[in-house]
């Protein structure tokens, strides 16, 4: 597994021969682990690769390094996955998922064989939603995705019921030029504005992008 991830992270150029070791290292342990709390990826790795003292600072050292920041880490894996997923169009789901009454998660992914790959995401309190409200939230995270992806590839936005029913949010992805589809009831109003997009009754359909 070490190799696969080892070969991975030469994409993250921004990152040293050590730190980039070290990542590889991260990663394995998580899947190994299923978690990504400390005492178990230490826990995993310790199993099939040395004392459990070791990892504690070597894992440590890297978590704690201020140079590693997620917007360059996102921007790595995200380069990483336009090399290797050879498509000029991505399908990309936006989900609300909550863990419990602990976290809640507003994911954009990678639609992939029925799977979704985590592209970038938002955590917070599900009893103190952001600030900004859901509209902009998303369109933050859509507005980042599509200046990381290349621009030769055409995104299509896929929500669920919970998601779609916006106009506000039908503005905002009009206004990023991209492609959109929507689940939504329906006893859902909708009135055009153009005759080119599309209500089926279940769904709306955005028009292509020109």
């Amino acid at each position: 597994m070490y190799a696969h991830f080892i070969v991975l992270v030469q994409h993250f150029t921004f990152l040293g021969a050590w730190q980039k070791r070290g990542l590889a290292w991260w990663c394995c342990g998580v899947l190994q682990a299923q978690s990504c709390q400390m005492t178990a990826v230490v826990d995993a790795l310790t199993r099939s690769h040395g004392q459990a003292s070791a990892w504690v600072k070597r894992l440590g050292r890297f978590l704690s390094n201020p140079r590693i920041s997620d917007e360059l880490l996102t921007h790595g894996w995200i380069r990483w996955l336009s090399d290797r997923f050879a498509s000029p169009h991505w399908v990309i789901l936006v989900d609300e998922t909550k863990l419990s009454d602990h976290l809640s998660v507003m994911m954009v992914g990678l639609a992939y064989r029925q799977r979704a790959i985590p592209l970038l995401w938002r955590c917070y309190d599900p009893k103190r939603y952001p600030a900004e409200g859901q509209v902009a939230l998303i369109g933050e995270l859509l507005t980042r995705l599509r200046l990381l992806v290349p621009s030769q590839i055409q995104l299509t936005i896929q929500t669920d019921r919970g998601l779609g029913t916006s106009p506000d949010l039908i503005r905002c992805l009009l206004g990023l030029q991209v492609m959109f589809l929507f689940a939504g009831a329906r006893d859902c109003p909708f009135t055009p504005s153009t005759p080119s997009a599309i209500s089926s009754g279940t769904a709306l359909v955005a028009p292509t992008p020109r």
